[in-house]
């Protein structure tokens, strides 16, 4: 708790010297579904709005996230999210993010949370149901895995940095007169992933989610 008082405090600070004003730091976890890790947790956000609007790109940051360990910019164009960069928090008054390289980008994905060095992130897309999504390790930037993240279910943490996940596929059902896709089901298998070794073990668990 002194932790997060304290960086409300420099993040407050921050944005009233560069923005001469006061932006509100937000503690609810709004579009975050990954618990955090003990050594990595979450603050909160910053709502940017059109503050640092390029409007030759038609680009600004909308949002800044905030982890003990890490920064998250979101980037939007024409007032959707297309981007996230990722940085390390430096708990700074005059650290300016333009001036270093972040650790890692992506302009097709939607950050969902981040366990200790781990990032999560969905595809864009407008499925209510089933999304592809990945897990990065930050600090050696390799994909730990790239498969299917599913609303109604989520992904569990059962133990320190293990998962429980569903990894699957689905079958289309077409329309009789037409080669209309009318019905999608989903089928998959629970597994758990170590997210350190990326090791993961079937459950012999399956499921079945009917989609359109």
């Amino acid at each position: 708790m002194v932790r997060k008082l304290l960086l409300f405090i420099i993040t407050i600070l921050f944005a009233s010297v560069i923005y001469c004003e006061t932006i509100e730091l937000n503690f609810d976890r709004q579009g975050i579904f990954i618990e955090d890790s003990d050594n990595n947790q979450y603050i909160g956000y910053l709502n940017y709005n059109d503050i640092n609007f390029d409007p030759e790109n038609r680009t600004w940051i909308s949002k800044i996230i905030i982890y003990e360990k890490y920064v998250i910019l979101e980037m939007s164009y024409a007032y959707n999210v297309y981007g996230y960069s990722v940085y390390n928090n430096q708990n700074t008054t005059d650290y300016n993010y333009n001036l270093f390289d972040p650790l890692f980008t992506t302009h097709s994905h939607y950050f969902i949370g981040i366990y200790d060095n781990f990032i999560f992130l969905l595809d864009i897309g407008n499925s209510p149901t089933v999304r592809g999504f990945i897990i990065v390790d930050l600090n050696s930037g390799e994909k730990i895995y790239e498969g299917h993240y599913i609303f109604e279910i989520g992904l569990n943490l059962i133990e320190p940095y293990i998962f429980e996940l569903f990894i699957g596929d689905y079958l289309t059902r077409y329309s009789d007169h037409d080669d209309t896709p009318i019905l999608y089901i989903f089928f998959f298998d629970k597994y758990t992933i170590n997210l350190k070794n990326g090791e993961m073990t079937n459950l012999d668990i399956r499921i079945g989610i009917i989609g359109e």
